[in-house]
């Protein structure tokens, strides 16, 4: 096999793992991300005492969505940035997730938060790397929100 094509397949399975990594990233927070922006668009620094009132009062609903909220992180600029870390406890039914969602309904932070909780344990289930196991999720809610799942050994 010559160099160029060598080339050309590695070429060609980058871009289809860029459009894996798109198609991925649109389905774990495409809805939510819209969600999110909107509530952080015109958001001062009470946004964080907000978000930090909210998690106080749903401890015992991220408990029972299979998680557990190991740290908060703020950076109080305009606008604010909240980072939240959740270790996984363990798996949820897809009925307690429904059941677990419909108690939320309207409170669209808290909807946002536990829906990405369950699609990264839901992702973890997918996609099974060998020797390691889901460790924590980390939610980070501003403009531009975004979720990293890590996972270890």
């Amino acid at each position: 096999m010559g160099v160029d094509k060598i080339f050309q397949k590695a070429k060609d399975s980058a871009n289809s793992l860029t459009d894996k990594l798109s198609e991925l990233k649109e389905n774990f927070i495409g809805e939510e991300s819209k969600t999110i922006m909107d509530e952080f668009k015109d958001a001062g620094t009470n946004k964080a005492k907000e978000i930090a009132d909210m998690l106080d009062e749903s401890k015992n609903l991220i408990t029972r969505a299979g998680y557990e909220l190991t740290s908060i992180n703020a950076a109080l600029g305009l606008p604010p940035q909240i980072s939240l870390s959740f270790s996984y406890q363990s798996d949820r039914t897809e009925e307690e997730k429904k059941n677990l969602l419909a108690e939320v309904e309207g409170r669209k932070v808290l909807s946002v938060i536990l829906k990405c909780l369950f699609k990264a344990g839901d992702f973890y289930k997918n996609v099974q790397f060998k020797d390691f196991k889901l460790g924590s999720v980390d939610i980070s809610l501003s403009l531009t929100p975004s979720v990293n799942v890590r996972f270890i050994k």
